[in-house]
């Protein structure tokens, strides 16, 4: 009588196969609630998932695959990311997410607090953001809203910085600190709206009505985002109107309440000839990313109904 042999890797192999196939149970995973985490030289410091891990085991044989990423910034098993790393850029308060993965691609998850600090307070985070007219001149006196929500509906914690930034005599403001929050999708508004005659004459009116009918078109994009006096995207007979109700004073602002407009310095126009369309970008929007929010953000400003730039951007 023949005897049919199995290897004993064979059967366990397939008793494996087997289980993963019928386990729906997720591994149990349990979480450190909060970890401090510090910064060394050269101000970064490297986060590992398991870590940050108390307690794991799961109902079935097999191995168990750990991953890590900040939280919002992306969805499912993060595959292959063990670690994730912090700079001087992130300190403070942060959310993390620790996956686990069974053999039968199971998984759970739990979100630890990281709070990223600078024992040795030899890493100072900075920011800077620069306001400038397109001939270079710096503009005073720029204010900046700042808003943002991440994926679970926070927004911004405050306080923050936003309250205080005010660009001075150099368009320039900057301190040591942070703006924008990791893991939030942000956007941060520059506004003026001091002086709407500042630079606005009759020659300007002129310079606009020629351009209108032909006559001597701008030869440069920043002067017909300042011809649009009324931001309604185009340059028009209604724009002249509303800039000579201004100097006349029979009003005192504009009805939409802005002197300055701003736009991105990186910003391309897609055709600088008609600048206005696509609708000009009025702030710089910095997208949910598991990247450090960046410290650096540069502003173009056209003072409306100024097309020869005789604005002083002091005032």
């Amino acid at each position: 009588m023949n005897k049919f042999y199995i290897p004993l890797f064979a059967v366990l192999f397939l008793a494996q196969t087997l289980a993963a196939q019928t386990d729906t149970e997720p591994p149990h995973l349990q979480c450190t609630d909060m970890v401090n985490v510090n910064l060394t030289l050269p101000c970064v410091t490297v986060v590992w998932a398991n870590d940050l891990v108390d307690s794991l085991h799961d109902n079935a044989p097999g191995s168990i695959e750990l991953g890590i990423r900040k939280r919002c910034t992306g969805t499912g098993f993060p595959e292959g990311r063990t670690h994730i790393q912090y700079n001087v850029n992130e300190m403070g308060l942060n959310h993390v997410e620790v996956w686990a993965k069974d053999a039968a691609g199971n998984t759970a998850l739990c979100t630890v607090r990281l709070l990223v600090g600078n024992l040795a307070q030899n890493c100072d985070p900075s920011v800077s953001v620069s306001v400038n007219h397109p001939t270079g001149a710096g503009i005073s006196g720029v204010g900046f809203a700042l808003s943002g929500y991440n994926c679970v509906g926070d927004t911004i914690p405050f306080p923050n910085l936003a309250s205080t930034i005010t660009t001075g005599g150099t368009g320039y403001w900057g301190t040591f600190g942070q703006l924008l929050e990791p893991g939030y999708t942000s956007l941060l508004t520059p506004s003026k709206t001091t002086n709407p005659l500042n630079g606005v004459t009759t020659a300007d009116l002129a310079a606009i009505q020629r351009h209108i009918l032909g006559l001597e078109p701008f030869d440069a994009p920043w002067k017909i985002i300042a011809a649009d006096a009324n931001l309604d995207g185009k340059v028009t007979l209604q724009d002249v109107v509303l800039l000579q109700k201004l100097l006349l004073g029979h009003i005192l602002k504009m009805p939409h309440g802005k002197s300055w407009r701003f736009f991105p310095k990186n910003y391309v126009f897609p055709n600088p000839n008609n600048p206005l369309q696509p609708p000009l970008p009025g702030a710089i929007a910095t997208p949910n990313t598991a990247d450090p929010a960046p410290n650096w953000f540069d502003f173009t400003g056209v003072k409306i109904g100024d097309v020869n730039a005789s604005a002083d951007p002091g005032l």
